[in-house]
């Protein structure tokens, strides 16, 4: 999945969760599920590659299918997703057992397919970041080159992620992690999006501006109204 791709789903999405009063609530951090990081799981897109030590003729590498499993020679279907490359071998070379007299075979990991996550909204440099370990959404902003301070809010980071066929956003609160309080042991999970919003004083004056300012002639001019003997001016002109 590109950038650009990845950003326009960020921005759908974020319009899901922000744009009307009909949309659905972020929930608490607190009611995400418990943070588990599988290390070097295998997951579905991954490229392996096999090799036997004592039947080259078997070597191949592979891409894990969609429904997470492996086509091998010899004994068919083998489920790979969610099973670390030591373990696959293990099993492996217990279902070769059977036609091999020396079933030796090892799982390198050539390629690892989308472990990254998105980070948007408010920060220095909105872009992806790579999943290569335990990530929290503080970390992951901080290597975009953090918060545009003057416009982010902090209190209110949303993490949206997939959650079997639908997306799910988290609340979570980041200013009291960066004064030094305890925050939520939120970990960031593949393809996550990190949203920073902007403030309500920002908002408004970006409202201000837009429907406002921007709609009052560069010129300027004067709204007068009279009271009885006296007239009441106001020259919008700024001189």
């Amino acid at each position: 999945m590109n950038l650009k791709i990845i950003a326009a789903f960020a921005a759908s999405t974020l319009l899901m969760f922000g744009g009307c009063d009909a949309a659905p609530k972020a929930k608490p951090a607190s009611a995400a599920p418990a943070a588990k990081f599988d290390g070097m799981a295998l997951r579905s897109g991954d490229r392996v590659e096999l090799k036997f030590f004592y039947a080259p003729e078997l070597n191949d590498t592979q891409q894990i299918m969609p429904n997470g499993k492996l086509s091998l020679q010899l004994i068919g279907d083998v489920q790979a997703a969610g099973k670390a490359p030591g373990d696959l071998a293990e099993e492996l070379k217990t279902a070769y057992s059977q036609h091999l007299k020396y079933p030796n075979v090892s799982v390198i990991v050539r390629e690892m397919y989308q472990r990254k996550v998105y980070v948007t909204g408010e920060v220095i440099q909105p872009g992806l970041v790579d999943l290569a370990g335990e990530l929290s959404p503080l970390e992951a902003i901080m290597n975009r080159g953090g918060f545009a301070m003057t416009t982010a809010e902090t209190s209110s980071v949303i993490v949206i992620r997939h959650e079997g066929d639908k997306r799910v956003g988290y609340k979570i609160d980041l200013k009291t992690a960066m004064a030094g309080g305890e925050s939520a042991n939120f970990q960031l999970q593949p393809q996550d999006i990190v949203y920073v919003p902007r403030t309500a004083v920002v908002n408004m004056n970006n409202f201000l501006e837009q429907y406002v300012t921007n709609m009052i002639p560069q010129s300027g001019f004067i709204y007068t109204r009279s009271t009885g003997n006296s007239t009441i001016g106001i020259n919008t002109a700024g001189n």
